[in-house]
């Protein structure tokens, strides 16, 4: 998989309300997925991810899981992605599935998430029209067994 054209992208200042809010209910996904799923979740990365995919801008194939640095570092999990604006045209979120090999889309709205493991392929299409405006945020934890 190719990755293309990255967006520009920044952090959320960590004393800022709108982190504390968003951390808030990193928690609680953080929480949902120990009790329901075992996902053996610690605590999600510090940096909250600001995007900004201005027209024509996109984000090709990728995961999220990253190398490991130390042998102190927790891998990534988890993926959430939090859509802030719809006012835009394209910009799709959308997961690979190499099971039946399909491409799913995402449908999303302001306001809304996406939580995914970070092992899933994924990519946001071209913006065609606008700018999209998203947070991302990823949840760490011990190497799966």
């Amino acid at each position: 998989f190719l990755m293309i054209r990255r967006p520009p992208r920044s952090t959320l200042d960590r004393s800022s309300a709108a982190s504390d809010v968003y951390k808030r209910q990193l928690h609680n996904i953080m929480i949902s997925c120990n009790e329901y799923y075992c996902y053996d979740l610690v605590h999600f990365d510090d940096q909250i991810q600001v995007t900004k995919y201005d027209e024509l801008q996109e984000y090709g194939w990728h995961i999220d899981q990253s190398e490991m640095k130390s042998t102190d570092d927790l891998p990534r999990k988890l993926s959430i992605t939090l859509l802030l604006n719809d006012d835009f045209e394209g910009g799709e979120l959308e997961i690979y599935s190499p099971i039946d090999q399909k491409i799913i889309p995402i449908p999303m709205k302001a306001g809304s998430y996406c939580v995914f493991p970070s092992w899933v392929v994924h990519r946001v299409k071209p913006v065609t029209k606008g700018t999209r405006y998203s947070l991302v945020a990823w949840m760490n934890g011990p190497q799966f067994r």
